[in-house]
Parts: C-alpha cells; structure tokens; sequence
C-alpha cells in the first residue's frame, strides 16, 4: 500500500495544512485529503508543489507499506 508521510513532515516543521495551502496555492481540501491519506491517485502537480515548498524529494514524501489482509495474500 502506497501512504505518504505529510503529517509526520508538517508536524516535525510546525506547518499547519493552512499554511501549507497559502505556501502551495493549492486548496486546503486537497492537502487535507493528502494528510488524512485520502487519496486514490497522487496528482504530479500536487505532489511537484509540495516537494518544491518544503523542499524535499519525492522519496521523502512517498511510502510503502507492505500489505497484511489476508484478502490481497490469495
């Protein structure tokens, strides 16, 4: 499973999803979507604006997590 560690990121540098959106220009429902791992795909462009920002790489922002439902095993 593909997560992201945005929460963790704007935690450890004090950064509100407010802020962010004011430093992206991006909606705050997008990135809280992105915060509360809501999202089905990652938009490039999101993904490019938040990087750019906060001043990391992708791999930085992007995890995985290795699946544990029976379900996906069969």
């Amino acid at each position: 499973m593909i997560k992201n560690n945005l929460k963790l990121i704007l935690a450890d540098r004090d950064i509100s999803i407010n802020k962010l959106a004011e430093m992206t220009g991006l909606r705050y429902a997008t990135l809280h979507a992105f915060v509360k791992q809501r999202v089905a795909s990652i938009n490039c462009e999101v993904l490019d604006k938040v990087c750019e920002k906060l001043e990391i790489q992708p791999s930085d922002f992007i995890i995985h997590v290795p699946n544990t439902s029976k379900e996906l095993k069969k």
